[in-house]
């Protein structure tokens, strides 16, 4: 810390006079800036109990610490997509994609923490939920870096990048086709969307399961440009996900644009991460302003709640890695679960 001493030609006032009226302002503009601690993911999930999905299948009466920290664990809905976004002075902040959403926005200027945002909310997210019960399709188009060791989930369909054209193209085919099967499904047991098939689904176990799908699209600007004909795909997703059961999270550097009336009509769920412009995050947030956020990786504001936040450090590459394994490790004991859509024909 700077040593503060009087200016000179005031030899009258001494210095410690100096540090008690400047030092106080100082250490809390210091605090107030630096918000709160980061927070390892760890405090949400337990590594030793493993995944909760895997204890509340064998055991029932099994608790572990995800269930135990959420103070709203109940829901109408048999699957919920909740998972906790982030910690600040007012506790922590819960989301729900199911009831929340059913899509979400991310937006954040680079080196805000977009990557380590996804990593926590889909690692939690498979944490809590089989595969039979939510399948993961990752479309990554800064080449795989962020969500590529993601891929290793059970829960994971398909990962799609910009290093890949023809396996994107071959992905829009499919999203198309899983949209029409959802509709002839629903329409054959005459339920009007996914939660009153899952309830109906505990009565009758013969039908067969329907999982929730979640799209997750890092750079969503870039795709927007380079990928019209997914582009349209992903629309016809949103206005039609909350009945199917398909949830989209779009993550982008420069949501004016990018983004159309038909997302963000239907994406109700917004993440803002610092910033270069803060005006621009505040008619995404619905809420006054958003606040001037610490430089700092991970800080956040969501529109569900006031206040800033900072998400849950999954860690390193190697130290996420853990609780990948431990949700694929857990998957093992549980019956494969069928892909939504074939495997690609053979190279030759």
């Amino acid at each position: 810390t700077r040593c503060i001493r009087a200016p000179r030609r005031v030899a009258e006032i001494s210095d410690s006079w100096w540090r008690q009226i400047f030092t106080p302002a100082t250490l809390q503009a210091t605090q107030e800036r630096q918000g709160p601690a980061c927070i390892a993911l760890a405090s949400l999930l337990d590594l030793e109990a493993g995944p909760t999905f895997a204890s509340q299948l064998q055991e029932p009466k099994a608790t572990a610490k995800f269930t135990q920290a959420d103070p709203s664990a109940s829901a109408k809905s048999p699957t919920q997509l909740r998972a906790c976004l982030g910690v600040g002075d007012c506790g922590q902040a819960w989301v729900d994609l199911v009831a929340d959403g059913p899509h979400a926005l991310v937006v954040g200027t680079t080196g805000a923490g977009k990557s380590e945002l996804l990593t926590s909310w889909l690692v939690q997210l498979a944490w809590s939920q089989p595969p039979e019960a939510l399948q993961l399709i990752l479309v990554d188009y800064k080449g795989g870096t962020c969500l590529g060791p993601l891929k290793r989930l059970p829960h994971c369909v398909d990962l799609l990048t910009d290093l890949e054209p023809a396996v994107t193209a071959r992905a829009i085919e499919a999203i198309s086709a899983q949209l029409r099967r959802r509709e002839q499904i629903l329409r054959k047991s005459n339920c009007k969307d996914i939660t009153e098939y899952e309830q109906l689904r505990r009565h009758q176990p013969s039908l067969a399961p329907l999982a929730r799908m979640l799209v997750v699209v890092d750079e969503f600007a870039t795709l927007a440009a380079t990928q019209e004909e997914l582009l349209e795909h992903l629309l016809r997703l949103a206005a039609q996900g909350r009945s199917l059961g398909m949830h989209l999270i779009l993550a982008t550097q420069h949501p004016h644009g990018a983004l159309s009336t038909s997302i963000t009509a239907n994406a109700a769920l917004r993440v803002c991460l610092r910033m270069l412009d803060a005006s621009e995050g505040a008619p995404l947030l619905g809420h006054g302003d958003l606040p001037d956020l610490p430089r700092a990786p991970g800080f956040l504001c969501l529109s569900t709640q006031r206040g800033h936040f900072r998400c849950p450090y999954a860690g390193t590459a190697q130290e996420s890695a853990v609780w990948i394994d431990a949700c694929v490790k857990a998957a093992q004991a549980l019956p494969p679960c069928q892909s939504p859509w074939l495997a690609p024909p053979p190279a030759n």
